[in-house]
């Protein structure tokens, strides 16, 4: 699961943003839910984003940092939690910095 939060939020689910992907499918880790959050942040429709991958490289823009992507890639790969502040953009170009934290589902 990746979950995106307003740097101002107090972190908790129910007032994260998120998606949800599938770990079995490797390299891709493709998006099996997103949240109405999720679609209201980032301007995406839930068609628009299910099957990418959970990586969020359609969000990525000009000021997305390369380390932080390598690091959202390797915690996937690993399939290690990662908590990390990224600059990603909305369908409109528009920035959003925000806590990005990768959970995964132990069982």
């Amino acid at each position: 699961m990746v979950i995106l939060h307003s740097v101002s939020d107090d972190n908790t689910i129910r007032n994260s943003n998120f998606v949800l992907g599938n770990a079995q499918v490797p390299t891709l880790y493709p998006i099996v839910y997103c949240s109405d959050g999720f679609c209201e942040l980032t301007g995406y429709t839930r068609a628009q984003i299910m099957q990418k991958g959970c990586a969020c490289k359609f969000l990525h823009g000009p000021e997305t940092k390369d380390e932080h992507k390598t690091q959202i890639d390797k915690a996937l790969e690993s399939k290690n939690e990662l908590k990390l502040e990224v600059i990603f953009y909305k369908k409109n170009g528009k920035r959003l910095y925000k806590h990005v934290t990768q959970m995964r589902n132990d069982k």
